[in-house]
C-alpha cells in the first residue's frame, strides 16, 4: 500500500511513522505519516495483520522508482 525510501530507517520510523502525532494531519504536517499511521491504526482496530518489508540496498532511489512503477501502491502520491 505504501513504498518509501530512506537513508536512516531508525530516524525515519521513530520521527515519522512510529511517532503518532496529530500535528502531521494539519497544514504544514507530514500527510504521509498521517495516512500511514491511520492505516495501521485501522488495521489494528479491525484485528487485521499489518506487514512491513525492508530491503537493504545502496541503490535505494532506483529500487524505489522501479517498484513504484510496477506496483503503484495506493498510499503513494494520494
Amino acid at each position: 500500500m505504501y513504498i518509501g525510501e530512506t537513508v536512516d530507517l531508525y530516524k525515519r520510523f521513530n520521527t515519522g511513522y512510529g511517532n503518532i502525532s496529530p500535528k502531521n494531519c494539519y497544514q504544514g504536517g507530514q500527510p504521509t505519516n498521517c495516512k500511514i499511521n491511520n492505516l495501521i491504526l485501522n488495521k489494528y482496530l479491525n484485528n487485521e495483520i499489518t506487514s512491513v518489508y525492508f530491503v537493504h540496498t545502496s541503490d535505494y532511489k532506483r529500487i524505489e522508482k522501479s517498484v513504484l512503477s510496477k506496483v503503484k501502491p495506493y498510499y503513494n502520491g494520494r
